[in-house]
């Protein structure tokens, strides 16, 4: 199963394959979802709200020289022998039939982007992932897979020590599957979300200040500056979810982050940031598969100025 929504391939198919493909999908350890290896979101039979209904985005890259047909399909963890093909189906979100995109590399890109609200409304809770199906000049076929997703019920509990973080991407960014390869998302500017264990908050401020300084020794600001900081605390994750994080999401264009923590001194709500510093994961070699991290914030449009009248 390879790591993360975005997925590049290059694949050489030969006929008789002498290597059998098994496909393993790793669920949850419980029907809570509690599993670390498995992402969770959320979904309200009851509500169109959009911070209770999580959305997710996929999307793909193949030669168009070497590959003429790539589909997607939605795939139930307990019956993966009943795919749900999502071409030009908007039954479980917006499809992007392959060919949507063709970047200036000659690839030509497939996707999907799931709302959950739909899929709990028609299919109900459970464990789904995306599976995407080439097929190559001779009709061999091959398929990549996503990562498992956990879709619950949106409840207060539930939601309450996670935080949000949508993010878009545009340009050209490294796959950290591959070193050599770059995703190129040509004309696109992507949307994704991700929910993770944690909470964000207000840290300090910094003031920067600009004065002029009469005989009398009287101090007059020109200028006072202030930059907010916050942190980001995300609890112990998979190293795939890592590779999200420090891959996509604090290399994207654009960062929100909604805080659902009911304990927090203040409500954030798709809050622009940018991330600052370093990506320093507290790892336990030989102890932990599962590392925590801090993330340094700040604002992506500071106006907390103060000028001299």
């Amino acid at each position: 199963m390879t790591n993360g929504d975005f997925i590049s391939k290059d694949f050489k198919l030969i006929p008789n394959n002498p290597i059998e493909e098994i496909v393993t999908v790793v669920p949850s350890r419980d029907m809570d979802c509690c599993g670390d290896f498995v992402w969770r979101v959320l979904a309200d039979l009851d509500s169109t709200d959009e911070h209770k209904n999580d959305v997710n985005s996929f999307l793909f890259w193949f030669n168009q020289n070497s590959t003429p047909s790539a589909k997607v399909y939605l795939v139930d963890v307990k019956d993966n022998a009943n795919e749900i093909d999502l071409t030009s189906n908007t039954d479980y979100g917006t499809p992007f039939n392959y060919g949507f995109e063709i970047n200036e590399v000659q690839e030509k890109l497939v996707g999907y982007q799931i709302e959950w609200k739909k899929v709990i409304d028609t299919l109900g809770e459970g464990q789904y992932y995306i599976k995407c199906e080439i097929a190559d000049l001779f009709g061999i076929t091959a398929s990549t897979y996503s990562d498992v997703y956990c879709m619950k019920q949106y409840t207060l509990e539930r939601a309450n020590k996670t935080v949000k973080i949508e993010y878009y991407i545009k340009g050209i960014l490294g796959d950290s599957n591959f070193d050599e390869k770059r995703r190129n998302y040509g004309t696109l500017n992507w949307y994704n979300s991700h929910r993770f264990d944690g909470f964000f908050m207000y840290e300090n401020s910094e003031y920067v200040e600009e004065y002029v300084q009469y005989e009398n020794g009287q101090k007059d600001y020109i200028k006072l500056e202030q930059t907010p900081a916050y942190l980001l605390n995300i609890r112990p994750i998979a190293k795939f979810k890592h590779d999200i994080l420090r891959n996509d999401i604090y290399m994207a264009n654009e960062i929100l982050v909604t805080d659902y923590n009911v304990s927090n001194i203040e409500p954030y709500v798709q809050k622009k940031v940018k991330f600052t510093g370093a990506y320093d994961p507290n790892f336990y070699p030989m102890k932990s598969k599962l590392s925590s991290v801090t993330i340094k914030c700040t604002q992506e449009y500071n106006n907390l100025k103060k000028f001299r009248n």
